[in-house]
């Protein structure tokens, strides 16, 4: 009596996890974009999770709109968290401004994007924060970014 399904059970999980994905592709990056500054917890965590497993190039722009430095502290981290995988040079002007954020964790998080994004427009950023920053997990961060970005001419 079972046989019959259990025959239909591949085919059954084939059939959710193609469904599953597509519910993700099927979400524009404008309305990841609103979920993930929503005001509801459940619904921006769960787009944050969805933008950290499956990272989707065209937000970016949508992110960018948002940016806003008066952004909460917890946000801006979490803008910064999805951003850093798919970041380009039109994220310079929010990195370098997050650079300067008064919260540490926001300032750490933006070191994090700019070691990973690798672009030497950042280094004055950077080093300024290794100069004047008093705290010293940011300058820590500081110099492991500058360490990606620096090469042996300009030590």
């Amino acid at each position: 009596m079972f046989a019959p399904l259990r025959s239909l059970f591949p085919l059954l999980l084939t059939f959710l996890c193609t469904l599953v994905s597509f519910s993700v592709r099927a979400q524009t990056p404008s309305v990841l974009a609103d979920r993930l500054f929503s005001p509801d917890t459940d619904v921006s965590s769960q787009a944050y999770q969805t933008l950290l497993q499956t990272p989707v190039p065209e937000i970016l722009p949508f992110l960018e709109l948002r940016y806003d430095p008066a952004l909460e502290p917890a946000q801006l981290i979490r803008l910064l968290e999805v951003a850093t995988p798919i970041c380009d040079a039109t994220c310079l002007p929010y990195l370098a401004t997050a650079l300067r954020h008064d919260w540490r964790g926001v300032v750490i998080q933006a070191c994090h994007a700019a070691q990973r994004l690798g672009r030497a427009e950042l280094v004055p950023a950077l080093i300024d924060l290794l100069t004047r920053h008093p705290d010293e997990e940011v300058r820590y961060a500081a110099v492991t970014a500058l360490e990606s970005l620096m090469t042996d001419e300009r030590y």
